[in-house]
């Protein structure tokens, strides 16, 4: 579960801050672009978590090696 929710935050990242960038640069207000990129980093990181957590499931392999 670390290894997708740390792929998930890095997605939820990214896609906040490009968000932010052409946000301000277009001149919305800095309240509504910090509201949204809130949003959309808790949204895109909680759906990039699970969507890689079932196909990780679905392919077979265990999210972590497993140590014996």
């Amino acid at each position: 579960m670390g290894r997708n929710f740390s792929s998930g935050l890095l997605a939820g990242v990214v896609a906040a801050t490009i968000w932010m960038a052409v946000s301000l640069w277009q001149g919305m207000a800095t309240e509504t672009v910090g509201m949204w990129a809130l949003v959309l980093l808790v949204g895109t990181t909680i759906l990039s978590t699970v969507v890689a957590g079932v196909v990780s499931r679905s392919t077979g392999r265990s999210p972590a090696p497993q140590r014996s």
